[in-house]
């Protein structure tokens, strides 16, 4: 029997980040600004299938933009791919205890998320580099990190950038000083964000946990599309907003969000959420890390169904009416013939 609740609920999510994308590709084609993601998902190569895989139906044959911040439709497929291989890392490493470190500094309303951006990542490479660093690794059996920058907005607070670190040490939970870690952290990070002309609060600059509640939370909070499939983006828990939800409030009219959301798109540009420390990968078991491009292109599974084929003409038209999420829950519920009137129904005459 199929579980018609699942596939409702990938198709209702299939559906919003369609949507949101043409919503985003507007605001940053008005904004001027020359993206790979206003092409997303729109040029094809000689042919496009619709194809249902274990998360649903899916595109092959467009090219994907590959980018982690700006596209709701590659955000998804990176991040879940990068998920899984962590969560490969975890299962094969278990002599290893994971500790998740996160990191944050004093914003207001009135800062840039540039500026933000550029003392918390400048202080933390300075953080990670020379003799103070190496004596930390060495006392804390540290043999390989990984991290990932998360951004939200509040209009009372402004950008909350914070960086999350899982590092994997190689030391019993029982010997590790969670107290001694975090407070010898927290001073020399504060001193360096003092450098960059900005303050760090002793109290909250920096935040501790290990074992696999820090897996887990660090897993939860990789995502930056999480959130869309969640309630109404106006119900954000205590008024602040992920990037996606910004742009969806954006959508709906909201000029404060749109603003946002361009500053945002700038920020961010040729950033990298996801960083491995220098041979992690490898010390881990993950091998040669694939660019956010490589994992945003589908590549069919084995056990991947074709539902049906599209040309050039049809797919132009799916274009034209901007209705690639509802092509793929048509797709997904009616199979070939429905996805072949569907086009049809969408198509002028002639």
């Amino acid at each position: 029997m199929v579980n018609t609740t699942v596939i409702a609920s990938t198709s209702e999510r299939q559906f919003r980040k369609y949507k949101l994308l043409d919503v985003i590709k507007s605001m940053i084609y008005q904004g001027g600004m020359k993206l790979r993601v206003v092409n997303c998902m729109h040029t094809m190569h000689k042919h496009i299938e619709i194809r249902q895989g274990a998360g649903g139906a899916y595109y092959h044959g467009v090219i994907a933009c590959g980018s982690v911040w700006l596209c709701p439709v590659c955000a998804s497929r990176i991040t879940e791919s990068r998920r899984n291989e962590l969560r490969q890392a975890v299962a094969v490493n278990d002599d290893l205890l994971p500790v998740m470190i996160t990191v944050t500094l004093q914003h207001g309303r009135q800062d840039k998320l540039h500026s933000l951006l550029d003392a918390l990542n400048g202080s933390l490479r300075k953080l990670k580099a020379g003799r103070w660093w190496r004596s930390f690794s060495d006392k804390y059996g540290l043999v390989a990190s990984v991290s990932s920058l998360e951004i939200r907005y509040s209009q009372v607070t402004g950008w909350h950038p914070h960086k999350h670190y899982l590092m994997f040490l190689d030391i019993p939970v029982g010997k590790l000083n969670v107290e001694a870690l975090k407070e010898e952290l927290t001073e020399r990070y504060t001193a360096l964000i003092a450098e960059h002309g900005r303050y760090a609060s002793e109290f909250h600059s920096i935040d501790v946990s290990i074992g696999d509640s820090a897996v887990a939370s660090y897993l939860m909070k990789w995502s930056l599309v999480d959130e869309m499939s969640k309630a109404n983006v106006k119900d954000g828990k205590e008024g602040s907003f992920s990037p996606f939800q910004l742009a969806e409030l954006a959508g709906s009219g909201e000029g404060w969000a749109r603003h946002a959301f361009i500053e945002y798109a700038q920020a961010t540009f040729r950033m990298k959420q996801v960083s491995w420390s220098r041979n992690g990968r490898n010390v881990l078991g993950l091998g040669k890390d694939a660019s956010d491009k490589e994992l945003a292109e589908v590549k069919p599974g084995n056990d991947d169904v074709l539902i049906a084929s599209l040309s050039r003409d049809q797919w132009k038209q799916v274009l034209r009416h901007a209705v690639q999420g509802e092509l793929l829950e048509v797709a997904e519920q009616g199979g070939s013939d429905a996805v072949m009137r569907f086009i049809a129904d969408i198509s002028p005459p002639g």
